[in-house]
């Protein structure tokens, strides 16, 4: 009797590495999207940075940190990048009643937040307005591929003093690169 319960809980655990692995497998397709020279054409002029990716579980995450003339260890100027299964990053149903609110709502005010928090990229796609004060700002763009598969979050991360000038990442034009890009790689044979 032991000996079967071994067995079924290996039989059990291999379907679970399988699907982790198979999640690990597509997820590398994003290499061929999210590349450093891809992130550099988000900045508004020339800017050095480290690029960097990193895979826990089902996410993977593009990271690249500013090389800026900080003055005090807590400063920064961060992009990162992740890709997840399809509903990870993005809840269709919470992005349906924020977005119907809106249309519901029939007015000037609301026909601008429609076009500057959901801007037509991929299938759905949705600003966060995270965080901003002195000197500082947290906020990010989320995006759901067109064929529906996967999510991705571009989160821009900065403390900068007012003597840095702002690198000026454009987290849209990013955006729209990035589901163009999954949409080429996806949609062809030889890139798969």
């Amino acid at each position: 009797m032991a000996m079967w319960g071994s067995l079924v809980i290996t039989l059990c655990s291999v379907p679970c590495v399988l699907a982790q692995n198979s999640v690990n497998t597509k997820l590398a397709l994003f290499d061929k999207v999210v590349t450093k020279s891809l992130i550099a054409q988000g900045f508004s002029g020339p800017q050095a940075f480290h690029f960097r990716r990193s895979q826990e579980a089902d996410r993977r995450t593009y990271e690249s940190i500013c090389v800026l003339p900080l003055s005090k260890a807590d400063q920064h100027y961060v992009i990162a990048i992740t890709a997840a299964p399809s509903g990870k990053l993005l809840d269709a149903a919470e992005y349906e009643k924020r977005r119907g609110a809106f249309l519901a709502s029939d007015t000037e005010e609301s026909r601008r937040v429609l076009d500057r928090d959901f801007p037509n990229i991929g299938l759905r796609a949705l600003r966060h307005q995270g965080s901003f004060g002195p000197g500082g700002a947290s906020y990010s763009l989320l995006l759901t591929t067109s064929d529906g598969r996967f999510d991705i979050r571009i989160a821009v991360s900065n403390l900068l003093s007012g003597t840095i000038p702002d690198p000026g990442f454009d987290s849209t034009k990013i955006a729209r690169l990035i589901a163009c890009r999954y949409d080429g790689v996806t949609r062809s044979p030889v890139l798969k």
